[in-house]
C-alpha cells in the first residue's frame, strides 16, 4: 500500500514538474491538472503519518520560498518574463 502511495505521489509530482517545463500551453495545463489529481489521490490514500509529514514539509517550503521571493522582489523590482528560447517555434 505504501508503495502505491509513493508511486502516485512521485508520478503526480513529475507530471506537475513536466507541465511547468512544457513549451505548449495546452500540454502544460493538461500535465499540471493530471499531476494534481494524482497527488491528491495519493495523499487521500496515504496513512496519517505520511499526510502529516507532507503537510509539515509543504509549510516549511512555503516559508522558504516566500522569503526568497520577498528578498528577490525587494532587490529586483523589475518584472521578469519567462524566456521560451529552448522551445521550437
Amino acid at each position: 500500500m505504501i508503495l502505491m502511495n509513493i508511486l502516485l505521489l512521485g508520478t503526480g509530482l513529475w507530471a506537475v514538474w513536466a507541465g511547468m517545463k512544457a513549451c505548449e500551453q495546452v500540454h502544460g495545463i493538461a500535465l499540471i491538472l493530471t499531476g494534481l489529481i494524482l497527488v491528491v489521490w495519493g495523499l487521500s490514500l496515504a496513512p496519517l503519518w505520511l499526510q502529516v509529514f507532507v503537510e509539515i514539509l509543504l509549510v516549511g517550503l512555503v516559508q522558504v520560498f516566500a522569503r526568497m521571493y520577498a528578498k528577490e522582489l525587494f532587490l529586483n523590482r523589475r518584472t521578469r518574463r519567462k524566456s521560451l528560447e529552448n522551445c521550437p517555434q
